[in-house]
């Protein structure tokens, strides 16, 4: 694992957790990627709250895209509230 972990768990049919961990410096990197369009220049120098709030949301997107692929293939699934901070139990 690394410096910081964000999850979202997925219920369903098939339950299972989404986890995704990353370093400080590729925290940062994608959440001031994702921050540049809306705020222009003034953008997080570290990994803040903003920050963390911007990947959740990233994770909330995959875990819709993961659902809505296995819906397609007739599995029920339904995306939970994506998490951030220690990892969850496995």
């Amino acid at each position: 694992l690394q410096e910081h972990t964000f999850w979202q768990p997925i219920q369903g049919e098939a339950r299972f957790v989404y986890i995704l961990t990353l370093s400080g410096a590729h925290a940062l990197t994608l959440g001031r990627r994702m921050l540049e369009p809306l705020q222009g220049g003034d953008v997080p120098d570290t990994v803040d709250t903003l920050v963390r709030e911007v990947i959740k949301e990233f994770v909330n997107i995959v875990t819709l895209q993961v659902c809505g692929r296995l819906g397609r293939d007739g599995r029920a699934c339904e995306p939970g509230l994506p998490e951030a901070g220690e990892p969850p139990p496995p």
